[in-house]
């Protein structure tokens, strides 16, 4: 029988990241509910079906971000940071309080 001539889709290659996502309003810090501008992937203790480790985001404000950055960077449980909008944050800021100096 040929192959090729089965219905069955590829396998997806295992290098493909996810295009990174943006962060919305919904988007909320899971230490105090603000906004949130920061999202690292924690490895959970959840195994997937290729025994491997699955990742869970973790969202943070900018301010408990820059609290636990320096236990966050030691931490071997995270996987990386996926997204990081503290630029956006800290833009905002600047503008909103322009004239106040």
């Amino acid at each position: 029988m040929n192959p090729a001539a089965l219905d069955v889709p590829a396998p997806a290659a295992d290098n493909v990241t996810p295009e990174p996502r943006q962060l919305t309003n919904q988007d909320r810090c899971d230490a105090c509910g603000a906004q949130a501008y920061v999202e690292v992937n924690i490895a959970s203790s959840t195994l997937d079906e290729n025994f491997k480790r699955k990742e869970v985001p973790l969202l943070f404000c900018a301010h408990h971000y820059n609290k636990h950055e320096p236990r966050l960077v030691m931490s071997s449980a995270v996987r990386g940071i996926s997204v990081d909008e503290r630029e956006a944050f800290w833009e905002r800021e600047r503008n909103r309080t322009r004239g106040y100096e």
